[in-house]
């Protein structure tokens, strides 16, 4: 069946989480909000090896990716690739098409 992928401006926010989250649904996502929202940015970096930069951000992002998923209304799940690269499979898939 086909598959659609959501891309979402989370900036790394999905794959950051996976550190820390073992399920990305919505009870996942909410642990996860409650557990950053009670740490500091530099022990999110550390316990999680995750940069500062990221762990900055990365309560807000994960907020954002819990809103999401309850509006669509389906599981969010971690591609092995991101946005552009299902960009380019998009646009090669149409091109094959165009030249069958």
């Amino acid at each position: 069946p086909p598959v659609a992928q959501l891309g979402l401006a989370a900036g790394g926010t999905a794959r950051a989480l996976r550190r820390m989250a073992e399920r990305l649904d919505p009870e996942g996502l909410e642990e996860a909000i409650e557990t950053l929202a009670g740490l500091r940015r530099a022990k999110v970096s550390k316990r999680w090896a995750i940069s500062p930069q990221r762990a900055a951000t990365l309560l807000a992002g994960t907020i954002l990716l819990a809103e999401a998923q309850r509006r669509i209304g389906v599981p969010l799940e971690l591609a092995s690739g991101g946005v552009r690269e299902g960009s380019v499979l998009a646009l090669y898939r149409q091109s094959a098409a165009a030249y069958a």
